[in-house]
């Protein structure tokens, strides 16, 4: 979708002036998904193997959301991207606010 959206802007002639990348998924670990995975999979059964599945599931939900937002860098560049991380509760009041705020003005 925002591909597409940065497109129709582009072709519109509307420059992007920034990108703001909401409830981003954080990496909660430099190993690869495979490698998360494996280890879930030797464990398999224990809860110690759950938690790996987890941790594999979002680093590989963490790796394709950067592949997507560096292709889509790309195409707004040079405007700079602020990146919101996935809160741990929804925005509903200025304490909220006041957090996506030190993302996108650090």
């Amino acid at each position: 979708e925002a591909r597409f959206f940065a497109e129709r802007l582009a072709r519109a002639d509307i420059p992007v002036a920034a990108l703001v990348v909401n409830r981003v998924h954080p990496r909660f670990t430099d190993q690869l998904p495979e490698a998360a995975r494996a280890r879930a999979d030797t464990l398999a059964g224990t809860d110690l193997g759950g938690l790996y599945r987890n941790l594999a599931d979002f680093a590989l939900i963490a790796a394709r959301e950067e592949e997507h937002l560096s292709g889509l860098a790309e195409q707004v560049a040079p405007a700079p991207i602020a990146r919101v991380p996935l809160l741990g509760s929804d925005v509903h009041d200025l304490d909220g606010l006041t957090e996506i705020a030190t993302h996108l003005f650090p």
